[in-house]
C-alpha cells in the first residue's frame, strides 16, 4: 500500500524528491557518510535495503521505489565517495568477522534442523 502510493506520487512529481516528499506528507532528508558498515538510519532504523540502494547508485542518479523493512523509499545519491583502500588489517577484520556470522548462520541452521526433526515431550508439570 505505501510503496504503491509512493509509486504514483513518484510518477506525478517527475522524480523531485522535496514535491515528493510533500506529496506524500512528509519531508525529504539528507543522509551522509553511508557506508556498508552503517548500520542504522536516523528516523528508519537498520534498513538493509536502503543501505544497499544508497551504495548501488551512481552519482546523481535517483532510485525508484524501494520498499524496505520499515517503509518505502527513494533515493537521489547527491555525491559517492571512493572508498579508502582495504588495508591487510581491515581485511583480516573483514575476513574474521564474516566468519563469525556464517558460523553463526549455519548453527542456527542446525538447530533448526534438530528441532524440526525432534520429537519433545514436555514433561516439567511432573516435577513441581
Amino acid at each position: 500500500m505505501q510503496t504503491e502510493k509512493l509509486r504514483q506520487a513518484l510518477d506525478r512529481t517527475g522524480g523531485d524528491l522535496d514535491r515528493l516528499a510533500r506529496a506524500v506528507g512528509t519531508t525529504a532528508r539528507a543522509k551522509s557518510g553511508v557506508t556498508f558498515e552503517t548500520s542504522t538510519i536516523p528516523a528508519l532504523g537498520n534498513d538493509d535495503a536502503f543501505v544497499g540502494t544508497a551504495l548501488g547508485l551512481e552519482e546523481g542518479a535517483t532510485s525508484g521505489v524501494v520498499a524496505g523493512e520499515n517503509g518505502a523509499f527513494v533515493l537521489t545519491a547527491t555525491r559517492v565517495n571512493e572508498p579508502a583502500a582495504l588495508t591487510d588489517q581491515k581485511r583480516k577484520q573483514l575476513h574474521e568477522q564474516l566468519l563469525r556470522q556464517k558460523r553463526q548462520q549455519m548453527r542456527q541452521q542446525w538447530i533448526a534442523g534438530l528441532r524440526e526433526e525432534a520429537t519433545i515431550q514436555d514433561n516439567r508439570g511432573q516435577y513441581r
